[in-house]
């Protein structure tokens, strides 16, 4: 197992229990290799979270505005309604 997981670091694969399990042919739970990988000090970390939006889908965007504000006079709004003094009855 040790030798899946260091190959699936350096290639910058996911790794967690379900896979090491599959990938090992293993019959025993999820939750043992969870456990095996919390005694033998493997920790959980997440994923850096990245904007999935690509330099070419940023240009399109851009060019999409672009192309709406010169066709006519228009405002992009980013308003919202707040009522602190109970409910909002229109």
């Amino acid at each position: 197992m040790k030798r899946f997981i260091k190959k699936e670091n350096e290639s910058d694969n996911n790794v967690n229990a379900t896979k090491i399990m599959i990938s090992n042919d293993l019959s025993c739970s999820r939750r043992a290799v969870s456990r095996w990988l919390k005694k033998n000090d493997y920790k959980f970390q997440k994923k850096a979270q990245q904007i999935m939006l690509s330099q070419k889908h940023k240009s399109e965007r851009i060019l999409k505005i672009l192309q709406n504000i010169s066709r006519e006079n228009t405002a992009f709004v980013d308003e919202k309604h707040f009522s602190l003094d109970g409910l909002d009855i229109w």
